[in-house]
């Protein structure tokens, strides 16, 4: 159970869907310096690009970092079959709302035409400002821990600062789409479960295609799945008032921010390619899971891999900036065990549609869907569930006996 780090999806080799053998090689051509050029020269404030100075192993898209005639700037090329233009304007903005707030995070460039993405041919590029800061966990899997309990502090802290600072972006929900971090199919009744995620998967044709090709019944899987959306029913029936909801990062993983060399101080916080409109809790669910759940080691066999110390470090990161509500700090532990299940049914669209891997599909459909929400069934999962919710219960105890 594992993935690359930076919005990437999973390759499996072998015949076991369940193989810690993965394939983590680059899918996309990578992009040339005559790429570059012609990309950068389309800006809207031209630049020149010198020299091609990283290529990114993500197998989501090609991305390079550049040094130009302006400075550093960060080109992704898209398969235009995977992603629209317009699903990427909306993040752009979101990004560049952030950016223009005070968050450190590189705002997008726009192209002659004032757009941030440039279509040629099957290709949709962006292109951003180069990220300021030590690339510290550039090969790290996103399912493996920060090296200190202060760097772990440091991601609290600055997805805190994201909720925060993004509060003021006001646009809905993106449309369905592959780069996605979205908490809903789930979020809304377990009683209606079935019938939503037949509209969910109604919305996604490829998902769709690959249930029907490969003989899969995706109602058949939902037993673990029904009773943590029930138990979700019950916090939001217990604890009365809205949820707050912000647009949130979706995949804040050490490897996804930059670092103040010989420091925990964090200069940069980049990818935001997943980023949607969601519960602002959402956010740090994730981000717990993504830094403290070593999923390759309980994959093998190590069933209690988790830090606690390091999702304890993230909550209290995290707090320091942003103080959890009283509904946020029961739906966090209820939220846990589905935090990445709608992603991982989302990845089977790209895996499969634009792919065309059954077999990264399956381990997606699996694992990612089926292992990780089954972990919590088990008594290690069922044991951090209650821990957590005893820490949350805490710190909510501490903090309303704090001065004002």
């Amino acid at each position: 159970m594992g993935t690359t780090s930076r919005d990437a999806d999973l390759h499996t080799t072998g015949e076991d869907t369940d193989s810690q053998t993965l394939d983590i090689s680059p899918v996309w051509a990578p992009i040339t310096l005559h790429d570059a050029q012609r990309v950068c020269a389309a800006l809207a404030q031209p630049a020149h690009a010198i020299t091609i100075l990283s290529v990114s192993a993500r197998p989501t898209a090609a991305a390079s970092l550049v040094d130009t005639d302006r400075g550093l700037i960060f080109l992704k090329r898209y398969a235009a079959s995977a992603v629209t233009a317009d699903h990427l304007a909306v993040t752009h903005r979101y990004v560049n709302h952030l950016a223009a707030e005070g968050l450190p995070t590189p705002p997008f460039l726009p192209f002659s035409d004032g757009r941030t993405t440039w279509s040629e041919g099957e290709a949709l590029w962006e292109v951003c400002e180069g990220a300021r800061g030590e690339d510290r966990y550039r090969d790290a899997h996103s399912w493996l821990p920060p090296h200190t309990l202060d760097e772990a502090r440091e991601i609290g802290r600055q997805c805190a600062r994201i909720a925060v600072v993004g509060g003021t972006y006001e646009a809905p929900r993106s449309a369905p789409a592959v780069y996605q971090s979205r908490f809903g199919l789930f979020a809304g009744g377990a009683d209606t479960l079935d019938a939503r995620l037949d509209a969910w998967v109604g919305e996604r044709p490829h998902l769709a295609d690959f249930c029907r090709e490969q003989g899969v019944d995706l109602q058949e899987r939902l037993d673990s799945h029904r009773q943590y959306a029930a138990r979700i029913d019950a916090v939001l029936t217990e604890h009365a008032g809205e949820v707050p909801t912000t647009w949130t990062h979706g995949d804040l993983h050490c490897s996804n921010l930059m670092w103040e060399p010989g420091t925990a101080t964090v200069t940069s916080i980049i990818d935001f390619g997943l980023a949607d409109r969601n519960w602002s809790v959402y956010d740090l669910a994730v981000a717990i899971e993504r830094n403290a759940f070593l999923w390759l080691d309980i994959g093998a066999g190590h069933s209690d891999a988790i830090r606690r110390d390091v999702a304890q470090a993230v909550i209290d990161g995290y707090e320091s900036v942003r103080p959890l509500t009283a509904v946020e700090r029961a739906l966090l532990p209820a939220i846990m065990p589905l935090v990445q299940a709608e992603a991982a049914l989302n990845w089977i669209t790209y895996q499969w549609g634009t792919l065309r891997n059954a077999q990264a599909a399956t381990w997606s459909l699996e694992v990612f869907f089926g292992a990780h929400t089954h972990w919590f069934d088990t008594p290690e999962g069922v044991s951090f569930t209650h821990w957590l919710s005893d820490i949350l219960a805490a710190n909510g105890t501490h903090s309303s006996t704090q001065p004002s």
